[in-house]
C-alpha cells in the first residue's frame, strides 16, 4: 500500500505553536450584473456583510489587437493581493453585492468563476507576542519570519486557509561515507564529493550543500518557481563542487513551513589512495 503522509498540501502543518484558520472552499458563480453596485449570484453561499471574497476564473480576456474591448467580464478577476467586500448579502437568493464596485462599464458576464471567502488578518496572536512567526496561506508562503507585536497579524495577501506559527529548520548531516573491503577501507583517505542523488517523498523546498555556508536550493524541475506549489515525490541528482578533504561532509536543510521527507542519499566520490 502506498505511503500517504498528507495526501494534499493543505493538510500539512509545519510550524511550532501554530494557529490555523480555514474559511471554506470556493463556490461557483452563475451570474454577475453590469450595475452599480455590482451583484453576484453564487448559490448556496453564506457570506457575511463586511467580510472579504476573492473572485477568480470568470471567463474573459483583456483587450488585445483582435478584441479592442476585451471579451467577457475580465475586469472582475483578482489576484491574491486583492479582495472584494461583501454587502447586502442574501444567502436565500444566492446573491451578494460587491461593496462600492460599479461594473456598468465592464464587459458582459459570459460564465465561469468562483467566489472564495478570504481574509488578510489573523487574531489571537498575543500568545506569541515578541516571537518571530511565519505563515502559509492557500499553500503558499505569505509571511517570512516576522515579529509579533500585537494580537492581530496582517498579511499582504488574502487567503482562505492560513497557518501561522514559529518557524524551525530541519538539518540532516549524514555520517562520512566509507567504502570498506576485506583488505582495505577508504576511511582516512583524501576524498572529494562530486555528485549526490536525493530521494524525496511528498516534499517542497529544501537546500543542500557541502556545509551550512555553501547551500543551494533544491529545484523541482524547469520552471517550477513560477508554478503553484505542489508536493513532489522524485529523485534529483546534482553535481557538487566540493574540495578535497580528509572527511567529506554534506548537509540538507529545510527552513520553509512545508513538507520535506528525505528518503535517502547516494553519493559519488573520488578517493586519493596515495
Amino acid at each position: 500500500m502506498p505511503q500517504e503522509l498528507f495526501n494534499q498540501l493543505s493538510n500539512a502543518f509545519f510550524v511550532n505553536c501554530g494557529l490555523q484558520i480555514n474559511l471554506g472552499a470556493a463556490l461557483n458563480i452563475t451570474n454577475i450584473t453590469n450595475a452599480n453596485p455590482c451583484v453576484v449570484t453564487c448559490p448556496r453561499h453564506n457570506f457575511v456583510n463586511g467580510h472579504f471574497v476573492q473572485i477568480a476564473g470568470v471567463i474573459g480576456t483583456p483587450p488585445d489587437a483582435g478584441h479592442p474591448s476585451g471579451t467577457g467580464m475580465w475586469q472582475v478577476n483578482q489576484d491574491k493581493t486583492e479582495a472584494y467586500t461583501v454587502a447586502n448579502s442574501n444567502p436565500a437568493a444566492g446573491t451578494f453585492e460587491l461593496q462600492l464596485v460599479d461594473s456598468t462599464a465592464w464587459g458582459r458576464y459570459i460564465g465561469g468563476g468562483t467566489a472564495l471567502p478570504v481574509t488578510n488578518e489573523v487574531t489571537g496572536m498575543s500568545y506569541l507576542s515578541g516571537q518571530e512567526v511565519t505563515a502559509v496561506g492557500d499553500q503558499q508562503l505569505i509571511l517570512p519570519p516576522t515579529l509579533v507585536t500585537s494580537d492581530t497579524l496582517t498579511f499582504p495577501y488574502y487567503c482562505a486557509q492560513i497557518t501561522v506559527g514559529l518557524p524551525y529548520t530541519v538539518t540532516v548531516q549524514p555520517s562520512n561515507p566509507v567504502i570498506s573491503a576485506q583488505a582495505n577501507t577508504t576511511r582516512g583517505m583524501r576524498q572529494k564529493l562530486s555528485r549526490v542523488t536525493l530521494s524525496l517523498y511528498q516534499s517542497m523546498g529544501g537546500q543542500y550543500g557541502t556545509d551550512p555556508a555553501h547551500m543551494y536550493d533544491i529545484t523541482y524541475g524547469p520552471g517550477t518557481k513560477l508554478q503553484q506549489p505542489a508536493m513532489s515525490t522524485f529523485e534529483v541528482t546534482r553535481d557538487i563542487d566540493a574540495d578535497w578533504s580528509d572527511e567529506s561532509t554534506f548537509t540538507v536543510t529545510q527552513s520553509d513551513p512545508f513538507p520535506f521527507t528525505l528518503r535517502g542519499l547516494v553519493f559519488r566520490m573520488s578517493y586519493d589512495t596515495d
